[in-house]
């Protein structure tokens, strides 16, 4: 039997993905091989508007967009000056997990 009085304890089940799990905030955002499946799910569940006016980026129609954005807003770039859009899908991931 186990008996846990504390309202912060996810446990992970074999059923959830990572996806949902991530989205728990019950496993740690660098840990996770793609972080834009459930960090895209995010995007499905907010509000454009909100998203563009927390960020400070201009309108997008896809999540790659979105993703693209960001990365260049928060200065986050892989060789050739391409946006790293998975640190994009990690800064999303971690702002939603604390709340932001």
């Amino acid at each position: 039997i186990k008996i846990l009085d504390s309202p912060g304890i996810v446990f992970h089940s074999g059923s959830d993905n990572d996806a949902t799990v991530a989205l728990k905030n019950a496993i740690k955002v660098g840990s996770l091989k793609d972080p834009i499946v459930p960090a895209t799910a995010i995007l499905q569940r907010a509000h454009k508007h909100t998203l563009v006016a927390l960020y400070c980026i201009p309108e997008f129609n896809t999540p790659q967009e979105f993703f693209a954005s960001l990365a260049a807003r928060m200065g986050r770039y892989k060789k050739g000056g391409v946006p790293d859009q998975e640190a994009a899908a990690r800064i999303l991931l971690n702002d939603w997990n604390i709340g932001k």
